[in-house]
């Protein structure tokens, strides 16, 4: 049974920092993890029932992916990309300064985008059920 992503897209008038150490509840634009920081976790649900990142799926090979955060290996329930997975060097993940979360890969091509334009100043969050990111 294939599972969808849900957006919900609304304004807000403050900006985040894009720059992380460990996973953050929500992110701002400009935020981005590049493909070979794959074992970073891009972001956590409130709860931290959920992360979500890219997720190794062969040699050289990575989706955009939402996992359970406390099991031994990643049990994924969505990927942005899983029939095209991104190169393992240049991928990189974006929330643009238009409100897009944008997965590219490693020659510029996008292969997966939010369709979310809300513009600067968006923020997006993994919600607790794992199923949706919601953009602000």
């Amino acid at each position: 049974m294939a599972m969808s992503l849900y957006l919900i897209v609304l304004p807000l008038l403050a900006i985040l920092p894009s720059s992380y150490a460990s996973p953050k509840p929500m992110l701002g634009t400009g935020s981005s993890l590049l493909v070979e920081d794959y074992k970073q976790t891009f972001l956590t649900s409130p709860n931290s029932d959920f992360s979500c990142g890219f997720y190794e799926v062969g040699g050289n090979a990575f989706s955009f992916s939402i996992w359970f955060t406390n099991t031994m290996e990643k049990t994924v329930v969505w990927s942005a990309n899983p029939k095209s997975p991104v190169n393992g060097h240049g991928s990189m993940v974006l929330l643009n300064h238009g409100g897009n979360l944008v997965l590219t890969d490693v020659n510029g091509t996008v292969t997966w985008d939010s369709k979310t334009g809300s513009g600067k100043g968006t923020t997006v969050v993994l919600l607790d059920t794992g199923k949706k990111l919601m953009f602000w």
